[in-house]
């Protein structure tokens, strides 16, 4: 379905944004992951089908040389990116009253800005193929504040500002055949709910209709229909893929 197209996922070496590579490069896309855990980039040729189409970058979404580089990198090498997968994020969760200044920073410098230097440079590279598509990875924080905990300040406004860049990128590019949408994940394995005591993972499990967590590729198939030439109509729209948890909220 994608054996045509260029893919980027940041953060793509573990977690969702593994299952993000996997399924686009099992599509036999050209698939680029940037990463800052080299280690992660090390295995990740083993995890995935089609290893020939993967390229490893480590590289800072924050930082604005590395993603020049990256980027130059697949424009010389492929043409350009064609489906861009902002899925980096952090979340360092603590009361208000505990958060320092720099942690809050630190968060909305990977989360927002990340996904901002991102979109920035990708879309210039989609401007000039005439098509597009980019894929924000949110999360229910972004609607609520804290959707499964308290502490999550940074994490809830980093998400809620990349919900809004969601729909002000969409309505930009709409004209270049450009779509922008994003993804809400309800609770699915990551780093962030491995972290989790075991009474808040019993609360949640509890709270959604489907009785059952997710799984990464339920994340990762979505944003594939959503690039596919089905999901063409389809922009500046926000899905939670969450077994209907979020419509108890």
């Amino acid at each position: 379905m994608f054996s045509n197209k260029t893919v980027c996922v940041t953060g793509g070496a573990n977690g969702i944004g593994l299952a993000f590579t996997r399924r686009f490069l099992a599509d036999h896309a050209a698939v680029y992951v940037c990463d800052v855990n080299q280690a992660n980039l090390d295995k990740l040729p083993e995890l995935v089908e089609n290893p020939q189409n993967l390229h490893c970058v480590r590289a800072d979404v924050s930082e604005v040389e590395d993603m020049r580089r990256f980027f130059d990198r697949m424009e010389q090498e492929n043409g350009g990116v064609d489906i861009l997968i902002n899925n980096a994020g952090i979340n360092l969760n603590a009361l208000i009253e505990d958060m320092e200044p720099e942690t809050f920073d630190k968060v909305i410098k990977v989360n927002v800005r990340g996904a901002f230097l991102c979109s920035k440079y990708a879309i210039e590279q989609m401007r000039k193929k005439g098509w597009g598509r980019i894929i924000n990875l949110t999360s229910p924080s972004g609607n609520t504040g804290g959707a499964y905990s308290n502490g999550q300040i940074a994490y809830g406004a980093s998400k809620a500002a990349l919900i809004c860049m969601t729909k002000s990128l969409a309505r930009e590019t709409a004209r270049q055949s450009i779509t922008v949408n994003g993804v809400s994940p309800g609770v699915v394995p990551s780093n962030i709910t491995n972290s989790w005591e075991p009474e808040l993972r019993e609360s949640l499990l509890s709270k959604i209709p489907m009785h059952r967590f997710g799984d990464p590729t339920d994340i990762a198939n979505m944003a594939a229909y959503l690039c596919s030439d089905e999901g063409w109509y389809i922009t500046g729209q926000v899905y939670h893929v969450d077994g209907g948890m979020w419509m108890l909220e």
